[in-house]
């Protein structure tokens, strides 16, 4: 396809197509959800869109998701004891009032509250400034989007907690829940030890390369697909990286693709559908529904032959300007994962593929026979560091060297 025979791509087809995009209520539901929110992050820079978008849905739905968007980046707490931060999300005459409860070593929980509620802080944010200071492309100043009240009532679960206590532990609670809208960003290296992405910090240092490539669409509206989802068939387990994709691409939606049914990890802005990646058809479907996307991560199976059907399938559903990238690439010398044992990598491989797509972005150089495809003229740039290569997408048609340079040395 890319080189005229040089790409079996007949490879790995043979998985049954019926293994591919079964629903569920849970699934749509997330995508309702999800389309909901990515309309609100497109809207969240200009008032008339945003009221627009804020009146398709009540303000409780609003409210209960801009808020577990604010706990879902909340920094790790300090305080030891419980704190409860009264959260109140208006606009105009309505309010919505909601209790975070936090402390250090336990999830943040969020629940219905009321005005009598006893609370260390009341916080309330207008419901156009909470969009805008969570999901709009400046990042600040968040204390624009709020007004404060110290109120630092005792909770019902204190224990022996005194009122001098009480001051050292709201400011610690409260700055870890409304981290989520504060100027500090933490960087991926962080974020993939927070959820336990196996990224950074042992198995793989491929953080550092993924904030070279992807700093730049940190603010913007991106669609991003994982293939791999990880905890194997544990409907409730995985899916760390795509909650660090989701924390680090604040204003971005992802999705990851995994063979086994992952309901228990999809949640507001992650999506998760199920789909065979040696299926070509099974992920073509899969992009039309969802795609196209800023970024498609292959870290799936690892498979050679899986590698090669998925890159064929899947990267022509990548935006302009965007990147496929693929992760492990050191199966390409285990025969067991259809690799080659020694010291160079064959055809059929992840590093055989680069080889490949190498010769493919010199296209307009070739002096034989050879028909560029859209792969090669859609492929603008390589890198490859340590076990992860990242293929650029873009115009590949610089029109080549001038036929007036001479192709003969003369010298």
């Amino acid at each position: 396809m890319i080189i005229p025979g040089q790409l079996d791509t007949t490879i790995g087809f043979d998985k049954p197509h019926s293994q591919a995009m079964e629903g569920s209520g849970v699934q749509e539901a997330a995508l309702d959800t999800t389309a909901f929110l990515e309309r609100l992050i497109r809207a969240a820079d200009d008032d008339e869109r945003l009221r627009e978008v804020l009146a398709d849905a009540s303000l409780a739905k609003t409210a209960r998701l801009l808020v577990d968007e604010l706990v879902f980046r909340a920094r790790p707490p300090g305080n030891t004891q419980p704190v409860r931060v009264g959260l109140d999300v208006v606009d105009g005459n309505e309010r919505q009032h909601l209790v975070c409860t936090v402390a250090a070593g336990r999830p943040i929980e969020v629940t219905q509250g009321t005005e009598a509620d006893k609370v260390g802080l009341h916080v309330e944010y207008d419901v156009k400034q909470f969009a805008r200071a969570l999901f709009g492309r400046s990042f600040g100043p968040a204390h624009t989007a709020r007004r404060t009240a110290p109120l630092f009532g005792l909770p019902a679960d204190a224990v022996n907690f005194t009122q001098y206590e009480l001051l050292e532990e709201v400011p610690k609670a409260v700055d870890a829940l409304l981290a989520g809208t504060e100027s500090g960003r933490e960087d991926l290296g962080e974020l993939a030890v927070r959820y336990g992405s196996d990224k950074w910090g042992g198995l793989h240092w491929f953080a550092r390369r993924y904030e070279e490539h992807f700093r730049r669409f940190r603010g913007e509206p991106v669609r991003l697909l994982e293939i791999g989802i990880g905890g194997y068939q544990d409907p409730n387990s995985g899916g760390a990286s795509l909650k660090m994709w989701k924390h680090y691409f604040r204003r971005g939606t992802v999705y990851g693709m995994d063979l086994f049914p992952k309901n228990g990890v999809a949640e507001p802005r992650v999506t998760t559908v199920i789909g065979d990646q040696s299926d070509p058809a099974v992920l073509s479907e899969m992009a039309e529904r969802n795609g196209p996307f800023d970024i498609i991560v292959d870290d799936g199976s690892h498979k050679n032959d899986h590698i090669l059907t998925t890159f064929l399938a899947l990267f022509s559903h990548v935006r302009p300007g965007g990147f496929y990238v693929i992760e492990d690439l050191w199966t390409a010398y285990l025969p067991d994962y259809g690799g080659t044992a020694g010291t160079e990598a064959g055809p059929k491989t992840s590093i055989g593929l680069l080889k490949m797509l190498i010769d493919a972005v010199h296209h307009e150089e070739w002096t034989g026979p050879g028909l560029a495809d859209d792969v090669a003229t859609s492929l603008t740039g390589i890198y490859v560091y340590h076990n992860i290569a990242f293929l650029e997408k873009g115009v590949n048609r610089e029109g080549g060297i001038p036929r007036w340079v001479p192709r003969t040395p003369t010298w």
